[in-house]
């Protein structure tokens, strides 16, 4: 029989939300992140905090899961099962730009460039395409 795997892994504090995390994007150096969720919903989180919260954006977003994000220094990109990508202002969590970004919902958004470039993965886990923002 096989034995347990010990991956000494230890949850110091905890985030306490009834959606689940489907992507997520860390601002680097630090303990903020981003999340995309089932509610459809766009989180931000810093575990710096004593006690971190998922805080939503409050803006009209996705209408479905969450399962891309990515971020640069001004943006967040979100992707999912809607078809859309959506980049959102940072510093206010307002929605800068949406579009439809590809045919199948989206499982993957990957940012690189300064000019957030994003990269769409579709369902049948093929390049989907790019779209530049603004």
């Amino acid at each position: 029989m096989d034995q347990p795997l010990n991956t000494n892994f230890v949850s110091k504090k905890e985030l306490n939300h009834k959606h689940i995390a489907f992507s997520m994007a860390r601002v680097p150096g630090s303990g903020h992140y981003y999340h995309g969720a089932s509610d459809s919903g766009v989180y931000q989180v810093d575990h710096g905090d004593e006690k971190p919260e998922a805080k939503r954006f409050t803006a009209e977003g996705h209408s479905s899961y969450i399962l891309g994000t990515a971020l640069n220094s001004r943006h967040l990109f979100t992707g999912g099962w809607d078809k859309n990508l959506i980049w959102w202002d940072r510093e206010t969590g307002k929605a800068v730009r949406k579009q439809k970004a590809h045919d199948k919902w989206q499982t993957a958004c990957h940012r690189f460039g300064r000019h957030g470039v994003s990269h769409l993965v579709d369902g049948n886990r093929q390049p989907a395409g790019r779209v530049e923002g603004p």
